[in-house]
């Protein structure tokens, strides 16, 4: 791994239209005070001993029922709403052949998971109950020198529309950055069968600890990868603009701003977040900042769901570091 002291071969700064110049305020103050991205969303739950505990504390202890779809006073055949018991909530139309899981037993395997040495973190609901989470904490790994936090999703949707699955995913302790990078021959997110009897349960359990593991032990490799790949600022910056190309000529100011906006948080990741400093000019450094703009960038626009959908996107959704490893894969062959 080439983790050479760049010391005066970064340029503080930022990289904008052709120029450098010095980070804003905004972009600077985003270096302080990192939190996991799951900070504020969700409840803690780490107290509970068991799902049962563990549904009650996060606020998932409600039902699920289900009711006929009318429109216009009509009812529709062969659908069904699935319905949120204590508020009336429609979660989604489904299929009448459609049965919803109760969120109690939908996660009722997790008590497996836990013994088998994962832990309760947090816990919650994404749009009024539409899709329910929880996180697992399990052990920790060291990965080109830097310490990383293994976590698990498990996640199940009330809406008709996802699966229950499990999504593995690693925090880098000094940045706090989420990631699930591609890793070959292994997947970040597996799909559930949901069981009703305990020993399928504890199977079920197994699988998934076999899949995190075989997942985790790609992830490592795929980072000890990318330490390998020499990364000069030029072809770096190829990367940077194939993952952002310009906006087309006919798109709006706003838009043209944004991008030119995210390449310069992205820029000002890669010069000066103080837990880079150290990795020399490859494929890691870039990925790392990578992880950092997804986990960490402050759009101009602040929504008061921003870092619920945020948490839900970079646990459910290919991230922009995958398209990078594809790219970077590419250039080292």
């Amino acid at each position: 791994m080439n983790t050479t002291l760049v010391n005066s071969n970064i340029i503080t700064g930022v990289f904008a239209n052709g120029n450098f110049r010095q980070p804003t305020v905004r972009e600077a103050n985003n270096f302080a005070n990192r939190a996991v991205p799951w900070n504020g969303v969700g409840v803690d739950i780490s107290n509970a001993s068991c799902t049962d505990e563990a549904i009650a504390m996060a606020g998932l202890n409600w039902e699920l029922g289900q009711s006929t779809v009318e429109v216009n006073g009509m009812v529709v055949p062969k659908y069904l709403a699935t319905v949120r018991a204590d508020t009336g909530k429609v979660l989604g139309i489904t299929k009448d052949n459609y049965r919803p899981i109760q969120n109690a037993d939908a996660f009722r395997f997790a008590d497996s998971l836990i013994d088998q040495g994962c832990t309760f973190d947090k816990g919650g609901c994404y749009k009024g109950g539409e899709l329910i989470w929880f996180l697992l904490k399990m052990p920790k790994v060291n990965i080109c020198g830097d310490e990383h936090q293994m976590y698990m999703f498990l996640m199940n949707g009330n809406n008709g529309k996802s699966s229950l699955y499990a999504a593995f995913t690693t925090i880098r302790a000094l940045c706090c950055n989420m990631a699930h990078l591609v890793a070959k021959n292994a997947t970040y997110k597996v799909n559930i069968q949901h069981r009703g009897d305990v020993e399928g349960k504890m199977y079920e359990a197994r699988e998934i600890m076999a899949s995190a593991s075989v997942y985790f032990d790609g992830a490592k490799h795929t980072m000890e990868e990318l330490a390998n790949i020499e990364l000069p600022r030029t072809e770096m910056a190829k990367v940077i603009q194939f993952l952002l190309p310009d906006a087309p000529e006919n798109a709006s100011e706003r838009t043209k701003e944004t991008v030119v906006d995210k390449r310069n948080q992205l820029w000002n990741i890669i010069d000066n977040a103080p837990d880079l400093q150290n990795f020399g000019w490859n494929g890691l450094r870039l990925i790392n900042a990578i992880t950092d703009y997804e986990s960490h960038g402050i759009p101009k626009r602040m929504t008061s769901n921003f870092a619920e959908n945020r948490l839900m996107n970079l646990a459910t959704k290919p991230m922009m570091a995958d398209k990078a490893v594809d790219y970077l894969r590419e250039m080292a062959v």
